[in-house]
């Protein structure tokens, strides 16, 4: 007698699965871009000098602007098929020229933050989408991606304690100093701060890898072994991965 594996049949469970997993999600990233956003707020309020800054001022927003914008545009659908990725620059350029410069300078913050964010996440989730396949990678490759994402999180620990400050309110020079004398005063903690800056840079890791193990559950995707490394070397005294 043989039996058969175990396969889930898609119906209104799933679906309201897939909904609500993905309103969960989308709330979880949007918590997770919070701290983003006010990291980058302070690194364009460094950026005061730089190439073709005055050209930028003239050129945003003016007629010749919105003429570039709209050819940007243009482009970008002709170079849709063949070019996917100067397609999407295009895009980026030319929703750029076309946009008010006042909208522009405000929301260059946000800007500068959601591409750090997203470059930060990326690292971060890499391994897992390598380990199920997502994205190609052999064994070695995936080792060194779990390299990253902790440097990876060593950004985002930064960026969530600027903005949920957990001593003495952000004071940086309060805080060497007392570490520097080994005297951190209880008083001037601040717990809700580091519980929110400890939810808010692991939420999105968690809530991907419960998705990823409900994929592999659902047969959506595989998971393939992890790599180890082995414990051989090769002549040239280089270690040899298992893949």
């Amino acid at each position: 007698m043989t039996t058969s594996a175990y396969k889930p049949k898609a119906g209104s469970a799933a679906v309201a699965f897939a909904v609500f997993s993905t309103l969960t999600m989308g709330v979880m990233l949007l918590l997770n871009l919070q701290p983003w956003f006010v990291l980058g707020k302070d690194v364009t309020a460094q950026i005061d000098t730089g190439p073709l800054l005055g050209v930028a001022d003239w050129l945003v927003g003016g007629q010749i602007a919105i003429a570039l914008g709209i050819v940007f545009l243009i482009a970008a659908v002709r170079f849709s098929k063949r070019r996917k990725l100067i397609s999407a620059q295009l895009v980026i350029c030319g929703f750029i020229l076309l946009l008010d410069p006042g909208t522009l300078i405000r929301a260059l913050g946000e800007i500068v933050g959601f591409l750090m964010w997203g470059w930060i996440q990326f690292i971060q989730v890499s391994p897992m989408l390598a380990q199920h396949s997502l994205i190609p990678a052999n064994g070695q490759w995936i080792v060194q991606l779990k390299q990253y994402r902790a440097a990876a999180y060593f950004f985002e620990a930064v960026a969530c304690f600027v903005k949920y400050p957990p001593y003495a309110n952000g004071d940086i020079n309060r805080l060497m100093n007392d570490l520097s004398s080994f005297s951190l005063s209880a008083s001037q903690w601040n717990w809700i701060n580091f519980f929110w800056a400890v939810v808010v840079m692991m939420c999105v890791e968690m809530t991907f890898k419960f998705l990823l193990k409900a994929g592999v559950y659902s047969g959506a995707f595989s998971k393939k072994a992890t790599a180890q490394p082995d414990t051989s070397t090769s002549k040239k005294g280089y270690k040899v991965y298992n893949q």
